[in-house]
C-alpha cells in the first residue's frame, strides 16, 4: 500500500486572492499514481480530476471552500487517501462587523425582553 506524505495540513485556511498549494507525495514498494479530486464537486479549473503530486489553486475564492482529496494508487491497485479541508475567510474586518452587529441586536432583544418584564412585575 503507498504512503502518502504531505506538508499540507489536513485543515487549510487561506484568504481570497491567495495562492494555495496542496501536496501528495508518496512512498512503498510500487510506484503510485496520485490523483486530486473534490467529492460532490468539481475542482476550481473545473476539471473532475487531476493526476499531479500537486494541485496549485491561484486566487482562491469563497467557493473553492471544502473538501480536497487525493488518492495514490499503485501499480498493483492499491490505494491509500487523504483529504485536505480548505476554508476561505472572509475579511477580518467583515468578520468582526458581523459578530459585532450579531451581539448589538442580541443586546438590544434582551434589554427590550428585560424593561418589559420590569414593566409587567410593578403592575
Amino acid at each position: 500500500t503507498p504512503l502518502i506524505h504531505s506538508a499540507t495540513p489536513p485543515l487549510l485556511t487561506s484568504n481570497p486572492g491567495d495562492d494555495i498549494t496542496l501536496t501528495c507525495t508518496t512512498s512503498g514498494s510500487y510506484p503510485a499514481t496520485v490523483r486530486w479530486t473534490r467529492p460532490g464537486s468539481s475542482l476550481p479549473g473545473g476539471e473532475e480530476e487531476v493526476l499531479a503530486d500537486v494541485l496549485r489553486i491561484d486566487d482562491v475564492a469563497a467557493e473553492d471552500s471544502g473538501t480536497y482529496q487525493c488518492t495514490a494508487v499503485d501499480d498493483r491497485g492499491r490505494s491509500a487517501k487523504r483529504t485536505v479541508k480548505v476554508v476561505v475567510v472572509q475579511d477580518r474586518d467583515a468578520v468582526a462587523s458581523a459578530a459585532n452587529n450579531t451581539f448589538l441586536r442580541m443586546m438590544s432583544f434582551l434589554t427590550i425582553f428585560f424593561v418589559r418584564k420590569v414593566v409587567d412585575i410593578s403592575h
